[in-house]
């Protein structure tokens, strides 16, 4: 597997995903650490539940409300 970087700015705390759930924002953020260049995230449901410690739930919850 091969690390990269992702730029976390201060403005994430302004955005309107910010007023999700804890579980949402942990998945949003799971999701901008494990992203390529191009955003893509090679993971399963299950597989980013649990690289975000959150129930299988909560995590397609909040991948429905990030849809949204």
């Amino acid at each position: 597997m091969s690390e990269s970087y992702t730029k976390l700015m201060s403005s994430i705390v302004h955005s309107t995903v910010w007023s999700e759930s804890l579980a949402t924002k942990v998945v949003w953020v799971t999701m901008l650490a494990l992203s390529d260049r191009t955003g893509y995230v090679g993971a399963s449901v299950p597989g980013l539940a649990k690289a975000a410690g959150v129930t299988l739930e909560q995590c397609e919850e909040a991948l429905m409300r990030l849809m949204a």
